[in-house]
């Protein structure tokens, strides 16, 4: 026997019942009234679908959301990739027609003579 401080009584460890936390859970359900217990298990069913439904609710529209960006989003990335493309190559070739420093300074330059420019080029003052 052992004993519990603050109490009396002598607690016999092989007195204990094993009962499984459901059954301790409906034995201790009994105690409340009937309505109580039906008011219980309705909130739960209702919380339960209630949450399945918020779920599939949020699965949807994550789902529109991806797609719509996706077809909305990847035209446009594929046009500014194709445009980066072809700025690159025009650099490039300037670069070959004009020499190396051409291309980076923006100037039309053949030997370290300007060359003229067209209307469309030449920035207004």
């Amino acid at each position: 026997m052992s004993q519990v401080p603050g109490h009396q009584k002598s607690i016999e460890c092989d007195d204990e019942l094993d009962e499984t936390y459901y059954e301790r859970l409906v034995g201790l359900s009994e105690m409340f009234p009937e309505k109580v217990r039906q008011g219980a298990c309705s909130v739960f069913s209702m919380s339960k679908s209630g949450t399945t439904a918020l779920y599939g609710i949020s699965r949807a529209v994550g789902w529109f959301i991806i797609s719509s960006a996706i077809i909305g989003l990847l035209p446009y990335n594929l046009e500014s990739t194709r445009q980066e493309m072809v700025d690159a190559q025009k650099a490039q070739e300037k670069s070959l027609l004009l020499g190396p420093n051409a291309a980076m300074t923006g100037q039309n330059t053949t030997a370290g003579v300007p060359m003229p420019m067209l209307p469309s080029q030449q920035v207004p003052k």
